[in-house]
């Protein structure tokens, strides 16, 4: 939302506290105005100070995580509790995380669950999410898995991805609930797109179920080729799995014509399977880093991402911190969420 940025700044500074905290985001967000960290603090500061809830959960989250401040999780969890009592659905989901871990207070699970009870009543999905987690493992309350599933579901409706992922898995193991691979593939598929990297491989897992109307090995091994390509190593094990050869093979032999057609997916594809040498494919790390290359170049976010990744490391390739950083960029951009505590790394300097 474009604000008008001298009015804004006007407001602030006469004592506005609506004014001061979205000059705050303004500073925070870079809206009309250049990026500054320690200015959106310092405005959030004074308009918490002056009773305004959401600069209140802003700067609890910089003290949190020591953005434009020193990091401070007590000061933290005292300006979420006093968000999350004048009832802002947020705060009370983060009073009930620093509860539950014991971050900036004494770690107490059961009021946990009360503050995620209370922003779940106020409709946070998040808070649903949460919830169902609890009663699964038991966190705060006697172990449920069948009122587990139940708020995963409710959560997994209003949009949690970490919920789809739960009830996806929840459905294909037959816990909380009788098992149903069908409805596994599409809280599981949902799951996925949503970014949830895990999701992936328990997809894979899903469509390798002996159920007619979900079996597909063609997919299973695109799925774990896709949790592969965001940075897990355990769905690179599984392709290597006997029964899984034969398609395997086929795979490879099918990327490797549509890689004369310079396809960006089966060029990622193809590269994985040299990188680790499966699909009756001789392992070849600088083959495989040509064509996560050529997919790179065409956009592919997961070639990006693991050929970022090898240049970092000087894994099969020499080493070439700038160059691996941008395509790390190119992967986060791609929303390749595991890209980005590499790029923290090389900022860092801990790569």
């Amino acid at each position: 939302m474009k604000v008008n940025i001298l009015e804004l700044v006007k407001k602030a500074e006469n004592g506005v506290p609506e004014a001061m905290s979205m000059l705050g985001e303004a500073y925070r967000f870079g809206n009309n105005i250049a990026a500054d960290n320690f200015q959106a603090v310092m405005w959030w500061r004074r308009a918490a100070e002056g009773g305004v809830a959401r600069a209140m959960n802003y700067l609890a989250m910089s003290l949190a995580y020591g953005l434009g401040t020193p990091l401070d999780y007590e000061e933290a969890f005292k300006w979420w509790s006093k968000a999350a009592g004048e009832g802002m659905p947020e705060a009370m989901v983060n009073v009930g995380i620093c509860l539950n871990r014991g971050m900036g207070v004494e770690r107490d699970h059961a009021r946990a669950l009360f503050w995620w009870l209370k922003a779940a009543e106020k409709g946070s999905a998040y808070a649903m999410s949460l919830v169902g987690d609890a009663y699964s493992k038991g966190i705060g309350v006697e172990p449920c898995k069948e009122e587990a599933a139940r708020w995963w579901a409710w959560a997994a409706e209003k949009g949690a991805g970490e919920a789809m992922l739960s009830l996806g898995v929840s459905c294909l193991r037959g816990e909380g609930s009788e098992r149903d691979v069908g409805r596994a593939v599409h809280w599981l598929g949902k799951a996925a797109q949503r970014g949830v990297t895990q999701a992936w491989f328990h997809l894979g897992a899903a469509y390798l179920v002996n159920e007619p109307e979900t079996m597909d090995v063609s997919k299973a091994i695109d799925c774990w080729l896709r949790s592969a390509g965001r940075g897990h190593g355990e769905p690179v094990q599984n392709l290597g799995h006997f029964c899984l050869r034969d398609a395997l093979a086929r795979e490879v032999a099918r990327w490797k014509t549509k890689v004369l057609e310079g396809a960006p997916d089966e060029l990622f594809a193809l590269g994985l399977a040299y990188f680790h040498g499966f699909g009756g494919v001789r392992a070849d790390r600088t083959t495989a880093a040509k064509l996560w290359g050529r997919a790179a170049d065409q956009g592919q976010a997961e070639a990006a991402f693991l050929l970022g990744a090898a240049l970092v490391a000087g894994d099969g390739v020499p080493r070439d911190l700038k160059t691996g950083f941008d395509y790390l960029v190119q992967a986060s951009l791609g929303g390749i969420a595991m890209a980005n505590s590499h790029i923290s790394k090389i900022s860092e300097g801990t790569a």
